[in-house]
């Protein structure tokens, strides 16, 4: 277990972390997630050891998260974090020598992951001359080489393909088989919904809501998705007290109950006519983040 403890930073101009609290269970994926300068970043990098604490702890097994040799971590940045000079097997041979590997085993290793990322046409290639999306695989591979059991990456799907996510996404999900502590930042909630086992919303660096996904979609408030006989649009949801109307897709609207029943929900709709389509619903993620953060403010 990864354990995230009433961690605090703050900065000459801000306070980026404010009690944030947090647990990653061994062999999940982690997500995440919060809007621009909720503190994120400034976690990871504390997790990883590049940013130190006012206050608060961050453990791994019970351990202090500094006592964890830095072969066994893994980290990559969300901003570019390569020579952009060096060819790509140079740089990877450089970076997995640096996590302890033998140069032998560096250019082996390497080699496969490149094969695996279809970069091996690029191997000796300078990062500079790299697309984004192909320098952020090699930010991957750079991360991943080594082995490491306490896997760290921000925003590791920013400017990759749909062919290189699901390759990515495939990777994280063995890596917390294998026993991994896997956690990573991202704006892409579907994504965040596929892949992960928990996750954390931050704002304002506080934990505003955490948990596994399906704890945390399953809501209190009952959520519907209806669609009435007669409506191309969800127009009629705005005749209805009691609810917050979370989305209208055409004619299928979703809501949450407030201050009304179920019954008295159906009995307001059968007023205005015939019920189409009438579901209890799990709420999407998107509306959890909405909510979340509304709360954190």
């Amino acid at each position: 277990m990864l354990s995230v403890r009433d961690i605090k930073k703050s900065f000459p101009a801000e306070v980026a972390l404010d009690g944030l609290t947090f647990d990653v269970p061994e062999g999940e994926v982690f997500a995440f997630i919060g809007p621009n300068g909720s503190g994120k970043t400034t976690t990871m990098r504390a997790i990883v050891g590049l940013t130190a604490l006012d206050s608060g702890e961050i453990t791994v097994n019970g351990k202090p998260v500094s006592e964890i040799p830095r072969n066994q971590i893994g980290y990559m940045p969300e901003e570019r974090g390569l020579y952009p000079k060096m060819t790509v097997s140079d740089q990877l041979v450089y970076l997995g020598c640096l996590a302890g590997m033998s140069e032998r085993q560096a250019k082996s290793v390497s080699d496969s992951w490149l094969v695996r990322f279809s970069l091996s046409q690029r191997a000796h290639s300078t990062v500079e001359t790299l697309s984004l999306g192909n320098q952020q695989r090699v930010q991957i591979i750079a991360a991943l080489m080594h082995e490491p059991t306490l896997i760290v990456l921000d925003e590791p799907f920013s400017g990759l393909d749909p062919i290189a996510s699901e390759l990515v996404k495939q990777i994280l999900s063995d890596k917390a088989k294998q026993g991994c502590h896997v956690i990573f930042s991202s704006h892409q909630l579907d994504l965040v919904g596929e892949i992960c086992d928990s996750m954390a919303i931050v704002a304002n660096g506080k934990t505003v809501a955490s948990g596994t996904i399906g704890e945390l979609t399953q809501t209190v408030t009952p959520v519907y998705g209806i669609k009435m006989t007669g409506y191309r649009t969800g127009d009629w949801s705005t005749n209805i007290s009691g609810v917050r109307v979370l989305s209208v897709d055409g004619a299928l609207v979703r809501l949450e109950l407030i201050s009304i029943s179920e019954s008295e929900l159906i009995k307001t709709l059968m007023e205005l006519g015939r019920i189409e389509y009438f579901a209890l619903q799990r709420r999407k993620l998107s509306e959890l983040f909405i909510t979340a953060l509304g709360k954190g403010d």
